[in-house]
């Protein structure tokens, strides 16, 4: 396991996604986003075969680190759409390769935790640039704002974080290749009932994390309202573990969860910040849970798929999103994810 610094380094790039797609969805740019995601959960799968090979993991996360920080600087400059995409897509192949080094930052005891510590600073730094993004009346102030966001944010990743678990040669691989370690990595996940239930219950979360934040994409107002409820789940989920085995947690969400769908029907709106903060509390479960069970010198290949059907999940999100019962689609789709991870409870001894 690596240092502190590596451990803070990991949790804190997630501060500088927050801060690219929140000002990203601020400036209108909800249908870029939405066929970035397509060609996110096309280059995936491709992205993480290649990472694991010896030293590819963090070459491929500065190149795509810096494709996005120029796509953002060329946005700003010339206004042209296919930059916003540029961006996008490069920072969401980053996104990819920084999960996967999760298991090069922690050991198995710690990975809930840094997880949860990762969403919380996801979670911070969306608010703060929420309230900041509103100030900088400019398009390019906004951009601006955005490409030293992301310099900040991901200076201390490029510092102390390395790739330490490799079981794959430094050449490069062939197409035929690739297809054929995405095809060795598929299959052992479709077997494996663990990893099967993890990628399940994070498509139906990721689903309702994306509901969530496309519903508060046109209801600014109250995306403020998930700081304090969200800060409470994932400190349950990473610190409460200490106390309180997972499923114990879970319980608990899904009763709160129900009880925040309730509440909508009588008032419109205030499921919001409850089924939000769920939803972030249970995708740094399943997170931390999968990159505790999966091979740690193939993590990258791994967290590619898991992250290609979780673009499916934000695709269904984007459309659920825009109707006026959001929060309540998105409890029903957290407690599905719940609700498969306490079927499964048997097969996820000691790891929830």
């Amino acid at each position: 396991m690596q240092n502190k610094g590596a451990r803070w380094g990991w949790i804190l790039f997630e501060g500088a996604e927050a801060g690219l797609w929140i000002c990203m969805i601020m400036e209108g740019q909800l249908e870029r986003m939405i066929l970035a995601v397509l060609c996110m959960a096309l280059l995936f799968p491709w992205i993480g075969a290649v990472g694991d090979s010896k030293g590819h993991k963090r070459i491929g996360f500065l190149v795509c680190l810096i494709l996005g920080f120029l796509g953002v600087v060329l946005a700003a400059w010339t206004g042209l759409g296919a930059m916003y995409l540029l961006a996008m897509l490069g920072f969401s192949a980053a996104g990819l390769l920084h999960a996967a080094f999760l298991t090069d930052v922690s050991d198995e005891a710690h990975m809930e935790l840094i997880s949860s510590l990762g969403s919380i600073c996801f979670l911070l730094c969306g608010a703060l640039a929420l309230w900041i993004v509103p100030f900088l009346r400019e398009s390019r102030f906004v951009l601006g704002f955005t490409a030293a966001w992301m310099v900040v944010f991901s200076i201390p990743f490029l510092v102390y974080v390395r790739h330490h678990h490799t079981a794959l040669p430094s050449e490069y691989p062939l197409p035929r290749e690739v297809l054929h370690r995405i095809r060795h990595t598929a299959v052992p996940m479709a077997k494996n009932r663990k990893i099967r239930s993890l990628v399940l219950a994070a498509f139906f979360c990721t689903a309702g994390v994306s509901t969530v934040l496309t519903h508060g994409a046109w209801n600014s107002k109250s995306t403020g309202w998930i700081l304090l409820p969200a800060l409470l789940a994932l400190g349950l989920s990473g610190l409460g573990g200490k106390r309180w085995n997972g499923l114990q947690i879970l319980a608990v969400w899904i009763g709160l969860c129900l009880c925040g769908c309730l509440l909508d029907l009588l008032l419109p709106g205030s499921a919001f910040m409850t089924v939000g903060a769920l939803c972030f509390g249970i995708r740094a479960l399943v997170r931390g849970c999968f990159g505790r069970i999966i091979p740690r010198d193939q993590s990258a290949a791994y967290f590619g798929i898991f992250c290609c059907l979780g673009c499916l999940g934000l695709l269904a999100g984007f459309f659920l999103g825009t109707v006026s019962f959001a929060p309540v689609l998105a409890g029903v789709l957290f407690c599905l994810s719940g609700a498969v991870l306490l079927y499964r409870r048997r097969g996820f001894a000691g790891i929830l």
